[in-house]
C-alpha cells in the first residue's frame, strides 16, 4: 500500500476491524517514511465465473452446460443425476 502523502510503498497496519457485517474490512495504516495515518478500506469483488478455452478465448461459465456433458459421460456409469449435481455444485 502506498502513502497517500509520500508515496513511499512501505506501510503497517495498526488496526483491522471488520464493518458492514464483515464484508469490508476497515484498516487503520502508518507510513514508515513520513509517520502519516491513514484508513484503508478493503471490499470483496465478485466477478462471474468464467472459462478459458484452449485457444485463449474467454467464455462465462455455464452451469447446464457441464452438467449435461457430465450426464453424457457418465451414463453408462452407476451414477445418479442427483450425485451429478453435487458435482457441478
Amino acid at each position: 500500500m502506498n502513502c497517500p502523502y509520500c508515496l513511499h510503498h512501505t506501510t503497517s497496519v495498526g488496526d483491522s476491524r471488520p464493518i458492514e457485517g464483515g464484508a469490508a474490512i476497515r484498516r487503520r495504516r502508518r507510513c514508515r517514511n513520513c509517520d502519516s495515518r491513514f484508513t484503508t478500506l478493503e471490499r470483496v469483488i465478485l466477478r462471474p465465473l468464467q472459462v478459458i478455452k484452449r485457444n485463449g478465448k474467454r467464455e462465462p461459465f455455464d452451469w447446464t452446460k457441464l452438467q449435461r456433458s457430465l450426464m453424457m459421460a457418465l451414463r453408462k456409469r452407476d451414477v445418479t443425476d442427483d450425485q451429478i449435481t453435487a458435482m457441478v455444485n
